[in-house]
């Protein structure tokens, strides 16, 4: 039997995806409402003070940083909508052009901008890779989903996967609670093994007040465990849908 261990992960169905969607969001939302404001400011006659070389070079750095962090945000958490990369794009380029003042020497300026158009061309080449990954890891679940059917009859299906040394293990298996009980256990086995224990994402899939989590993730299977509320007591069959992913 896996022993539990400081791997246990703990997800509900449904709204862990919402959300990580909620999240990129509103940090996008934010900045474009930052965005806006400062643009607001500065058609107000607010903004009159031309940036010096270090305070540009720092706010071209910042701005370079964010964009690359909300950009690797958008990838791992909502690559099924390319339009947050188009917002992000859009919010940059505005952002860097308010604080481009009149009377900006030429040297601060390229301090400001050079950052941003770094990190932009550098964005156009690295993460081309990471979006792929994204896809291949959004299609292999969708592809878990369509093998899933007919539910009713399924037990247990896995797709196993590798892409430069990185295994991912996407995962659909079948979960019953008998007559009374509130939590039930599944193990689930690799063979092989994987190169190293992986993290694991879990949700159970239609079945509303079950909370699902993986209690042991290593080389060699999962330990999942769901607990259901105390006012269910008759049998039930939940599918639990799981991603492992283990680095070369």
């Amino acid at each position: 039997m896996l022993e539990n261990t400081s791997h246990s992960l703990a997800f509900s169905s449904g709204p862990l995806i919402i959300v990580r969607r909620v999240f990129v969001g509103g940090l996008l939302a934010t900045v474009g409402l930052v965005t806006l404001y400062l643009l607001a400011r500065r058609l107000g006659g607010a903004l009159v003070t031309p940036l010096d070389f270090v305070p540009a070079l720092a706010i071209g750095l910042l701005i370079a940083f964010g964009t690359w962090s909300l950009r690797r945000l958008a990838v791992v958490f909502a690559p099924e909508h390319p339009r947050h990369e188009t917002g992000i794009t859009v919010f940059t380029w505005l952002l860097v052009a308010v604080m481009t003042l009149g009377g900006t020497s030429p040297l601060a300026v390229l301090a400001l901008w050079l950052p941003v158009i770094a990190t932009e061309a550098l964005w156009r080449v690295v993460p081309a890779e990471a979006g792929r990954r994204a896809g291949e890891q959004a299609s292999g679940r969708d592809q878990a989903r369509q093998l899933a059917c007919p539910r009713t009859q399924l037990l247990q299906e896995l797709i196993r996967t590798r892409n430069n040394g990185r295994e991912t293990v996407i995962g659909t298996a079948r979960l019953e609670f008998a007559a009374g009980e509130q939590t039930a256990a599944l193990h689930v086995a690799f063979c092989p093994p994987l190169n190293n224990d992986p993290d694991v994402d879990v949700e159970a899939l239609e079945a509303e007040g079950v909370t699902i989590r993986a209690t042991d993730c290593r080389s060699y299977g999962l330990r999942l465990e769901a607990r259901r509320g105390r006012d269910s007591a008759a049998p039930l069959g939940v599918l639990v849908q799981f991603e492992a992913n283990s680095a070369g």
